[in-house]
């Protein structure tokens, strides 16, 4: 009777750990036809370890269905905000899932990962093969529900406009960038003012219009995440 006690402990301890080990929280909560953009949230006492990681690879490969270009899954310690939070939340991990062809990239970020980092990630190289390819157009009303990370983008012009408000601007024989510059968790209004032409930018970004002329034309708003300049324009 003692062994049979033991042993039915042993196992209701087993399906606890179980029931544990699948407590976060998975929500899709951007989905289009080539993008979606997840959530996850820890349970209490949940660790993001690689059994964890590979867990949350194959639930926002399962939620993927059809043909997905990237999918962004953010993963958010116990009781965070999540995406409905502000932009400096820390994340414990950030996965990024791109296939463009060629089967399935797989790529994790926890170290100083923020919400800021969470996007679409989109460069020149992408955007000029996508206007190139006119594979563009049925992506616009996609793209434009989605928040973008604008990956080191060359800097065409840093301005001002009649309000105050500052602008980046990125241009391209493809496309025309207009960003407004809101804030930043790691660049103050001086530091944002630096930038000259031929600076890198990073930022995560909304689209509030798309045109789909080519050049291609977007008009967005976002923070801005990161600046590459040469050393004679710093």
């Amino acid at each position: 009777m003692f062994r049979f006690f033991t042993f039915a402990m042993t196992m209701f301890a087993a399906v606890l750990y179980a029931q544990g080990a699948q407590a976060h929280v998975f929500t899709q909560k951007f989905n289009t036809m080539h993008y979606s953009v997840n959530e996850v949230i820890l349970g209490a006492g949940e660790i993001l370890d690689t059994q964890r990681q590979a867990k949350i690879v194959s639930e926002a490969q399962a939620k993927a269905r059809g043909l997905k270009y990237q999918t962004v899954t953010a993963v958010f310690p116990q009781g965070a905000a999540g995406l409905h939070g502000n932009v400096s939340q820390p994340l414990l991990g950030l996965l990024t899932i791109t296939n463009y062809g060629g089967g399935d990239k797989i790529e994790w970020r926890t170290q100083n990962v923020f919400a800021t980092n969470i996007g679409i990630t989109l460069n020149t190289d992408l955007l000029r093969q996508l206007v190139d390819n006119r594979v563009l157009s049925p992506l616009l009303k996609e793209l434009r529900q989605l928040p973008l990370i604008l990956a080191d983008m060359p800097l065409d012009m840093n301005t001002k406009d009649f309000r105050g408000m500052r602008f980046y601007t990125f241009k391209d024989r493809s496309f025309v960038i207009d960003t407004a510059v809101i804030d930043s968790l790691f660049y103050d209004e001086q530091q944002r003012a630096r930038p000259l032409p031929g600076c890198k930018i990073t930022m995560m970004v909304m689209p509030d219009r798309i045109s789909p002329d080519v050049p291609l034309f977007i008009s967005a708003h976002g923070t801005v995440n990161a600046i590459t300049c040469p050393s004679e324009r710093e």
